[in-house]
């Protein structure tokens, strides 16, 4: 009973974790807390996308993999560019505003996640 009840858990945990699986920037070492606050942003894009992966991790503070993400997204979520930044290890990500769960989201979108490739419009 013990012994099927833990493959259950790990078989579940295994299925979960490749679920939430989405195209990951590249990471040469932890973002760190001093590389997790809010970067300067305009609204100067625009452009609305959806999302398409089965979990789309938008991050308050970014940006970087390692910032937290704020919330989690469903495939098909609107996304509103609001412009790009290139972070210190070569990865673009794009600020906007996700609207999900009743309400305005804004943050970052590590750009691999994002249909098009991201925003076009620098910060």
């Amino acid at each position: 009973m013990l012994r099927s009840s833990l493959r259950a858990a790990l078989l579940t945990t295994a299925i979960v974790a490749s679920c939430l699986s989405a195209a990951s920037p590249v990471t040469a070492s932890p973002a760190g807390p001093d590389a997790c606050h809010d970067h300067d942003w305009s609204s100067w894009d625009g452009t609305t996308v959806r999302t398409t992966r089965s979990s789309t991790a938008l991050r308050i503070y970014g940006p970087y993999a390692d910032c937290t993400p704020s919330v989690s997204m469903p495939v098909n979520t609107p996304f509103t560019y609001d412009c790009y930044v290139v972070n210190d290890l070569g990865n673009t990500w794009t600020h906007g505003t996700a609207y999900y769960s009743g309400r305005n989201w804004q943050g970052w979108i590590y750009d691999g996640n994002l249909p098009d490739g991201g925003s076009q419009v620098p910060c």
